[in-house]
C-alpha cells in the first residue's frame, strides 16, 4: 500500500504533513458520507452486500 511506503521514508516536511493530514480528514468524510449512503440504500432498496469503498 502507499501509505506505508510514505511512512517508510520519515522525511516530512511541514507543507507535506499539512497536506497529508488534510487528505486524511476528506478522505474520512468521504468514507462517512459513502457508509450513509449505503446504509440509506439498503434501507431503502433492499440493496445486499455492504462494500468498503476503495
Amino acid at each position: 500500500m502507499q501509505l506505508e511506503q510514505q511512512f517508510d521514508q520519515n522525511e516530512w516536511n511541514s507543507a507535506e504533513l499539512q497536506e497529508y493530514l488534510l487528505y486524511l480528514e476528506q478522505r474520512e468524510k468521504d468514507v462517512r458520507l459513502y457508509e450513509d449512503y449505503i446504509s440509506y440504500s439498503q434501507k431503502y432498496y433492499g440493496l445486499g452486500v455492504k462494500q468498503s469503498p476503495g
